[in-house]
């Protein structure tokens, strides 16, 4: 986790309705979302703030991960930033992308929230999984009882949420045919027991993005259609940082998965393809044991090449897995990504796929995973 210290630029990613705004622009007049956001930020650091928008929206238009951006010399701690702009904004705008520890204090639900699942992580915050859990569940805590909450069936912590959830509850499920949700059946995905699209129609891999496909049906029912789902599903490539193809260079292709900041992560992206990989792993200590992940690695990599602060605990898990045998996986430490790169290059032939996912933070070697990634991406582009 980084330090609380000064910034001087912050990114910020926003939703809102635009049915009562007269665009992103401020306006003489006129309400406007930038307008708005300044006065929060205004209000929440005690600055004159001016926001830069990544475009302009017209007049009720609305907006989904929208960016914004401003330069402030406040203290404010970076994970409060969030928090402390939301409680000042009106109802229709918000700011999204919260982590658990910026979850902890929050007083305000989301009319739909989604937990997709629960696993041990950011324990260098957390004084134990149990407050890690506790913190998951204010994304859904502070609805009334017109809200609804999509949890994971498959996922035993989240389906237990469903006993505190203060409305109504939906779930999502690979495994079994919940009541009342969204199931995968036969490769097709199912709502109460109408088909929506097949599962091999998702253009971005992953059993992990068909349940969230799954989830986000449950979350948009009665505000998109199953064509609207399936034309996204179809057509969607997927985001930076995420499972990202970089390149092929020798018949090798690469991959940049760096928000993979968890075991959990790294295990899904494992399962994404259909071969071993030379993964490139290791980074900032959270504390979450990599027992499971050890196993994984075992099962689905080639070439496992370690760096950062957590090599060799990463190593130890995998030495110590049931299936480990000497040499499978091969084993290699990197002082620094950039000699990673180069050991995953030197020891890949064609047909590998060599991915970065670390399973840990970046802040050990790097600001946060999207230096990370790109730095691991300008590293691969130079080979």
């Amino acid at each position: 986790m980084p330090d609380f210290e000064p910034f001087e630029r912050v990114l910020l990613t926003i939703e809102y309705d635009g049915s009562a705004f007269y665009g992103w622009q401020r306006q003489a007049r006129l309400r406007s979302v930038q307008e708005e956001l300044e006065r929060a930020l205004a209000r929440a650091t005690g600055r004159e703030t001016t926001v830069w928008g990544a475009s302009r929206t017209d007049a009720g238009v609305h907006a989904k991960r929208y960016c914004a951006n401003f330069r402030t010399d406040c203290t404010i701690p970076i994970d409060r930033v969030p928090l402390a702009v939301n409680a000042r904004l009106p109802a229709d705008i918000a700011v999204v992308e919260l982590s658990s520890f910026q979850l902890m204090t929050m007083e305000r639900s989301a009319d739909i929230a989604v937990v997709t699942n629960v696993a041990p992580n950011h324990l260098d915050v957390h004084k134990d999984m149990a407050e890690y859990v506790q913190a998951k569940k204010n994304v859904f805590a502070h609805q009334d009882g017109s809200g609804k909450v999509v949890l994971n069936y498959d996922n035993d912590i989240t389906r237990a949420f469903a006993a505190d959830a203060p409305g109504a509850v939906e779930f999502f499920s690979r495994q079994a045919r919940p009541a009342h949700g969204v199931y995968l059946e036969d490769g097709t995905i199912f709502r109460d027991g109408r088909p929506i699209m097949d599962a091999a129609d998702i253009r971005i891999p992953g059993v992990h993005n068909i349940e969230n496909y799954m989830a986000a049906a449950c979350a948009v029912e009665g505000l998109a259609t199953d064509k609207d789902i399936d034309a996204v599903a179809r057509s969607f490539a997927g985001v930076e940082h995420r499972i990202e193809f970089v390149r092929e260079k020798d018949g090798v292709k690469y991959y940049n998965d760096s928000i993979a900041s968890s075991p959990s992560r790294t295990i899904a992206g494992l399962h994404s393809f259909h071969q071993k990989l030379v993964l490139i792993a290791g980074g900032y200590d959270k504390k979450i044991p990599f027992d499971a992940l050890g196993l994984e690695i075992c099962g689905h990599v080639r070439l496992l090449i370690l760096c950062g602060a957590t090599a060799e605990k990463i190593e130890a898990a995998v030495c110590a897995a049931p299936e480990y045998q000497p040499g499978q996986p091969e084993i290699l430490h990197a002082a620094t990504l950039a000699e990673a790169v180069q050991l995953a290059q030197a020891h890949s032939v064609p047909g590998d796929i060599v991915t970065l996912s670390p399973a840990c933070a970046a802040f050990d070697q790097f600001k946060n995973f999207m230096v990370r990634g790109e730095t691991y991406k300008r590293l691969v582009q130079a080979l």
